[in-house]
């Protein structure tokens, strides 16, 4: 069984067959994005096999609808991830470094904290939390890697990780209603790419679609 929850933040963005949750304004601790809702879903009582938790932008920049993602996950059964990213023909890290600069150092700060090793150039690339994994590890991931990432990022890395990222999204002004902030720190960018470490570090089994 597979239990897909697609994120929203208004009643006119629609889903194809995924569940919606709502991410409402959160002036605290809203940089964190979907990592707020990551966090909640994770902590009820999760009863299938298999978790994803996804952008409900999601199907539309994939073209992967409910059905294909699970005649997908059906034709190539009981992999621990099943990843949905496009391929990137660059150096994740060094890519991400150029977008984001300082985002290599936040991430590997990250890995010594919660015990991975630093890979530099990670053979499976994960962006946009576009992965379904089995629910037990996704529990595993947010509880030892995610959690204890963002108390650091959030104390002793707070200097280098409430810096503007640079990224450009939603207007100073959208952004400020919607967080409280007037511009996109680095932490979500930081745990999105802490997926890719912690797979391979695992040494999970992973199929991807594409």
């Amino acid at each position: 069984m597979i239990k897909v929850f697609g994120i929203v933040y208004r009643e006119d963005q629609l889903l194809d067959g995924y569940e919606r949750y709502f991410n409402k304004p959160n002036k605290t601790t809203g940089y964190l994005f979907e990592y707020n809702v990551i966090i909640d879903i994770l902590s009820k009582d999760i009863k299938e096999d298999y978790l994803g938790i996804l952008s409900w932008k999601f199907p539309y920049k994939t073209g992967i609808f409910r059905k294909k993602l699970e005649n997908f996950i059906k034709n190539n059964p009981n992999k621990d991830v099943y990843i949905l990213c496009r391929p990137l023909n660059v150096s994740y890290m060094e890519f991400s470094e150029k977008q984001h600069p300082g985002l290599r150092f936040l991430v590997k700060e990250c890995c010594k904290h919660t015990g991975l090793e630093y890979i530099e150039d990670v053979k499976n690339i994960v962006y946009s939390n576009f992965f379904i994994a089995k629910t037990e590890i996704y529990k595993d991931y947010i509880e030892n890697i995610i959690k204890p990432s963002i108390k650091i990022l959030q104390n002793e890395l707070w200097e280098y990780a409430n810096k503007d990222s640079t990224y450009k999204g939603l207007s100073p002004e959208e952004l400020e209603e919607q967080i409280g902030m007037r511009y996109y720190n680095m932490i979500t960018f930081t745990l999105e790419r802490l997926f890719s470490q912690y797979i391979q570090n695992k040494k999970l089994n992973i199929c991807k679609i594409y």
